[in-house]
């Protein structure tokens, strides 16, 4: 199973009750699909970075859950066909690579090589 992270933006029109229903539908979803839910966050009412199909404002939610691989892209899918959904992004976490590591620079190497640089001027 997969870690993702589904962020997407109501439309401000939407009453609260709407609201919580589609992030319902979001939910069920999920775990009709034998994903986890591990968080929601309900960001709430929020002005927007830029102005999208005249909407200055949206109803932000974050939803946090694990899946199999191929969820997200039929979440996607499901949001591009609500209307109610202004933008929305699915992010899947992944690992580097096992045993791989990320070679780290020597201090005392970055310092000689900029003293040599000096005193060769």
């Amino acid at each position: 199973m997969k870690e993702c992270d589904s962020f997407f933006v109501l439309d401000p029109g939407l009453e609260d009750a709407r609201v919580d229903a589609e992030v319902e539908k979001i939910r069920d979803f999920i775990t009709a699909r034998s994903g986890e839910i591990t968080e929601i966050q309900k960001w709430g009412r929020r002005k927007l970075a830029y102005e999208i199909n005249r909407r200055k404002e949206g109803i932000y939610t974050l939803i946090r859950f694990k899946s199999a691989a191929e969820l997200p892209a039929e979440l996607d899918r499901r949001y591009r066909l609500n209307e109610s959904m202004i933008r929305f992004l699915t992010v899947l976490h992944e690992a580097p690579p096992a045993g791989e590591q990320v070679p780290v620079r020597d201090e005392e190497a970055v310092d000689d090589a900029d003293g040599d640089a000096e005193g060769e001027e």
